[in-house]
């Protein structure tokens, strides 16, 4: 009896520590879910539910144990301050003011402005716009892509209906508006008078950041799962499933 009963608490206590490693395992990293100090707009629970199910293609692709985590920004800094996360899923752009403290993956998702033009328009880029007239936001640093070539004219527009309406009516050659907000309103308020015909043009996004020199495994391994996941289609498919354009 005592040795069935010493077997019986040896299998417990190996089981339990079985799933104490287990559970160690896990990464924590968070995430605003309203992704300050970026306004997503109505965009904001589609992208989360992409970056979740990226985020279980990128665990499968490097064998990751990323778990996801949802605080306010505050709480986020203070808890990979005090290494409770390994990491944040952030729109913090990596800037040489952040990157002295900081790490960054590559963008999981490109958020900067893409170029419209006319629907009869040739242009497939800002080269082919030269000497041509190219609506930018005023509100946002968006006329530095477009300062690269001096030829180019730049006019200010308040707010993206109005730009919209300007370039559609010929006013204007093209027009540099956030990805989001071109793909949400060009396909269905312009079909065949306006057309999106880049990508977006700056590296402003969605990344990992890490403290600095804190975690170069996982954010390679973050890198690469998101490498995989590209390189399979899988990552667009998920974009087109949750409508992230």
């Amino acid at each position: 009896m005592f040795a069935f009963r010493w077997l019986v608490l040896s299998t417990v206590f190996f089981l339990c520590l079985g799933c104490t490693r287990q559970e160690s395992n896990f990464v924590s990293i968070g995430r605003d879910p309203t992704w300050y100090p970026f306004d997503l707009g109505p965009a904001t629970i589609n992208i989360n539910a992409f970056t979740n199910a990226l985020i279980q293609a990128i665990n499968k692709a490097e064998h990751l144990h990323l778990h996801v985590v949802e605080e306010d920004w505050e709480d986020l800094t203070v808890h990979l301050e005090q290494r409770i996360l390994a990491g944040i899923l952030t729109a913090v752009p990596p800037l040489p003011i952040y990157e002295e403290r900081y790490d960054f993956s590559n963008p999981f998702l490109l958020l900067g402005p893409v170029l419209v033009v006319p629907a009869d328009s040739n242009a497939t880029s800002l080269i082919d716009l030269k000497g041509k007239i190219i609506g930018v936001s005023q509100f946002n640093e968006d006329d530095l892509i477009v300062q690269k070539d001096p030829s180019i004219i730049i006019q200010y527009y308040q707010n993206i209906p109005q730009a919209l309406e300007i370039l559609a009516s010929g006013n204007i050659d093209g027009l540099l508006i956030a990805t989001l907000e071109a793909h949400a309103l060009v396909p269905h308020l312009y079909p065949s008078i306006l057309k999106i015909v880049t990508g977006p043009l700056n590296d402003k996004g969605l990344r990992l950041l890490t403290l600095k020199d804190a975690q170069p495994k996982l954010l390679n391994q973050f890198n690469k799962g998101l490498e995989q996941t590209q390189k399979s289609g899988l990552y667009n498919e998920l974009r087109t499933n949750f409508g992230v354009y």
